[in-house]
C-alpha cells in the first residue's frame, strides 16, 4: 500500500502533481484550520484533489489548529503515523 503523507501550505501544484504521478492508495494531508478570518490550508484540498484528477481519492486531513506551533504539528503527526501503521 502506497500512502503519502504531504504539508499543504504554498503552491497546491506538487502535491497535486505527485498525487496524479505516483497514484496512492491514501494520502494524509497535513492543513492548518481557519484562523483569524483567514482560511485555512485544509480548504485548499478539494483543489488539489481536482488537480490531480483524483476527486475520489482515499484521504484523511491532520488538521492543525495552530500551524506555528511546531510541537503540537508533530504531536498530530505522530499520531496519524500511529494510526496509519495499525491499520495498514
Amino acid at each position: 500500500m502506497l500512502i503519502l503523507i504531504a504539508s499543504v501550505g504554498g503552491s497546491p501544484a506538487p502535491i497535486a502533481s505527485a498525487i496524479a504521478a505516483k497514484r496512492p492508495d491514501y494520502v494524509v494531508f497535513v492543513a492548518s484550520e481557519p484562523r483569524g478570518g483567514s482560511p485555512g490550508s485544509a480548504d485548499e484540498i478539494p483543489r488539489i484533489l481536482e488537480k490531480a484528477q483524483r476527486p475520489k481519492q482515499d484521504h484523511e486531513i491532520v488538521r492543525l489548529h495552530d500551524p506555528d506551533d511546531p510541537e503540537a504539528a508533530f504531536l498530530s503527526l505522530r499520531d496519524a503515523l500511529v494510526r496509519l501503521r495499525r491499520q495498514h
